[in-house]
């Protein structure tokens, strides 16, 4: 079930090109689709309208430089009070048209509320357009909720979870807590083999000993010639 999600078209601007190693924050981004959140430290226009990031053709292909996404909170049918999770549709599986069982996203929101209900009130089927050369998910309905079900649905979208997941947010990534030291109890085996293991002390060597007999008194002899 999608149980919350963003009001409206969301939009990423990245200035370099893709890392699949490095989590990167947008140079510019909205959470509304119209004008650039405050905390953008270098917003690309006033306007997103206005924006030349936005325009078809400002990318190869004839697409966007500005990415356009949308947030939603989901919850699975058969464990509705369990955990929440944020699905990011990307702009292909949002804009166009489809039948009434493999529709982008907007065109299923915009059906769903022309006949006079709310995307909370249903289970939704996700499936991916196999027809399509790349990754693109479709909707359906499949079947509304009973009245418990669905209380459990509002629940959900109102948890501070499902609320988060409909935002965006690029505040950066927040150190880690620094935690205390393990300290393993006395007598367990992490113990034991932590421990650390004792040098052999070397024996120093004894100090030569004075020359004495025959040897010695041929030496002196030679030092007194």
């Amino acid at each position: 079930m999608i149980v919350n999600g963003s009001k409206s078209v969301q939009k990423k601007y990245f200035a370099s090109d893709y890392n699949p190693d490095e989590a990167a924050q947008p140079d510019c981004w909205s959470s509304n689709g119209e004008r650039p959140d405050a905390e953008v430290a270098d917003p690309q226009a006033d306007h997103c309208k206005e924006c030349k990031r936005a325009i078809k053709g400002s990318a190869s292909g004839g697409k966007t430089q500005c990415k356009f996404s949308w947030n939603l909170a989901l919850v699975l049918k058969n464990n509705m009070a369990g955990d929440i999770y944020q699905l990011v549709v990307p702009s292909k599986s949002l804009f166009g048209t489809g039948d009434v069982d493999h529709m982008p996203f907007i065109q299923y929101a915009k059906y769903v509320a022309q006949s006079g209900y709310n995307l909370n009130m249903l289970t939704t089927r996700l499936t991916f357009d196999t027809d399509s050369d790349y990754p693109k998910l479709t909707f359906s309905n499949v079947e509304f909720l009973d009245r418990d079900d669905y209380d459990i649905s509002v629940k959900q979208g109102e948890s501070q979870i499902a609320v988060n997941a409909s935002k965006l947010n690029f505040s950066g990534k927040k150190p880690e807590p620094e935690l205390p030291k393990m300290v393993a109890p006395e007598g367990s085996a992490a113990a034991a083999l932590a421990a650390p293991t004792k040098r052999a002390e070397t024996k120093k060597a004894d100090a030569p000993k004075p020359k004495t007999g025959l040897a010695t008194m041929v030496d002196d002899w030679g030092d007194d010639a």
